[in-house]
C-alpha cells in the first residue's frame, strides 16, 4: 500500500514581507501542492488499471478481490515487499451457506468445551496446495501454467464425512481446527494436486504436503501457551455427531481457485 505525506511548511517570521504577499504565496503553493497529489493520485490510479489490464489480458481470467483469508492459511512467514501470498484451494463456501444453524450448533459445544472464543472459519475450502509467494511479473505465467496443467482433468465431486472428524494444528502452531475429511479421494482429485505440484515446482516452489490429508476446517482456536494435547475424544465425538447432517454433502467440483495477494482466478476443469 502506498501512503502519502504532506510536508510542513514553517511560516514566514521576515518582516519585509507584507501580509497579501505572504497570503499569495501561500496560496500559489498550495495549489502548487494540490496539482502534485492529483497528478500523483491519476498516475496511481493509471498504473493499477494497467496492471489489472495487462494482468487480465495475460491470463485470459478476470480475476476478483479476495476475501479475507483464514487463520489457517495466513501466512507464517513474514511480509517481504513485493512478494505475494499464494494458494490453490477448492471452494466449498456455496455448499455450506445454508448449513448456519448444524454449524453454530457444533460451534457452541466446542466453545463450552474449550472455555476460549471459537471462530467459524472464514472461506470453506479444501486446500490442494501449501500458502507460498509469487511476484507480481510472476503471476501471469503462473496461471496461465497452472491453467495448462489442469486442462486434462475432469471434473469431480467429493463427500465430507463428519464422522471421521479431527483436530489439526496450523504450520505455526498457534491455532487448532476443527476438520472434516472426506469419505474418499477421487482419482481427479490426486491428478489435480500432482498438476499443482508439477506447476509449483517449475515456479522452484514447495509441493504440497507428502501426506495428502485432504480436509475442510469448520472452526479455530487460538492454542494456549504450553498447550501439547488437542481436544479430547469426547468433546471430537460430540462435535461430530452435531455436524451429522452434513453427511453425504456433495460438493460439485468443477473450477479451482487460486487465490494471490487480493486476486482471485477460477480455472475451470473439463
Amino acid at each position: 500500500e502506498m501512503s502519502k505525506s504532506l510536508v510542513d511548511y514553517n511560516d514566514s517570521d521576515s518582516d519585509s514581507a507584507s501580509d497579501s504577499d505572504s497570503d499569495r504565496g501561500e496560496e500559489e503553493e498550495k495549489e502548487r501542492t494540490d496539482e502534485n497529489l492529483f497528478a500523483a493520485s491519476k498516475e496511481d490510479l493509471v498504473q493499477g488499471k494497467r496492471s489489472h489490464l495487462a494482468l487480465t489480458e495475460a491470463t485470459g481470467e478476470e480475476e476478483r478481490k479476495a476475501p479475507k483469508m483464514s487463520l489457517e492459511k495466513q501466512r507464517t512467514f513474514p511480509h517481504v515487499q513485493g512478494q505475494w501470498p499464494s494458494h490453490v484451494f477448492i471452494n466449498v463456501n456455496e455448499e455450506l451457506e445454508d448449513e448456519c444453524d448444524v454449524l453454530e450448533t457444533a460451534r457452541e459445544i466446542l466453545l463450552v468445551a474449550l472455555n476460549r472464543p471459537v471462530q467459524q472459519v472464514v472461506g470453506f475450502h479444501v486446500s490442494v496446495s501449501r500458502t507460498f509467494t509469487l511476484q507480481f511479473c510472476e503471476i501471469s505465467p503462473f496461471v496461465n501454467a497452472l491453467k495448462k496443467s489442469l486442462s486434462t482433468v475432469q471434473r469431480f465431486s467429493l463427500q465430507l464425512d463428519p464422522s471421521s472428524c479431527r483436530v489439526l494444528e496450523n504450520e505455526g502452531n498457534t491455532h487448532q481446527f476443527f476438520c472434516s475429511t472426506l469419505t474418499h479421494t477421487p482419482q481427479s482429485l490426486t491428478m489435480v494436486v500432482d498438476a499443482v505440484d508439477s506447476t509449483l515446482c517449475s515456479f522452484s516452489k514447495e509441493p504440497f504436503y507428502s501426506e495428502r490429508l485432504f480436509h475442510l476446517s469448520f472452526f479455530s482456536w487460538v492454542t494456549l501457551e504450553d498447550e501439547h494435547s488437542l481436544l479430547s475424544k469426547d468433546v471430537i465425538t460430540q462435535t461430530s455427531t452435531a455436524l451429522r447432517e452434513l453427511s453425504g454433502l456433495e460438493v460439485v467440483v468443477d473450477t479451482i481457485t487460486f487465490n494471490c495477494g487480493d486476486k482471485v482466478f477460477s480455472l475451470p476443469l473439463l
